[in-house]
């Protein structure tokens, strides 16, 4: 098994990109998250890709941020 993960933030350390990479076997997954904060709230856009696959995305919002 061997993951990678890699994470960006901003001065005030608040969550902007996330990644985590993990080959596993005969597997390869990637997730992703990129964060955003429209209006004081809490939006994340999220990719999901497993080996050559087309990657899955998903979108969610909420007016509470936790970090």
């Amino acid at each position: 098994m061997r993951d990678t993960l890699m994470a960006y933030t901003g001065m005030d350390l608040v969550p902007r990109y996330y990644a985590k990479r993990a080959f596993e076997g005969d597997t390869y997954r990637k997730n992703e998250v990129w964060y955003s904060y429209p209006k004081g709230q809490c939006a994340v856009k999220m990719r999901y890709q497993r080996d050559n696959n087309e990657p899955q995305w998903n979108n969610h919002s909420s007016k509470y941020c936790a970090f």
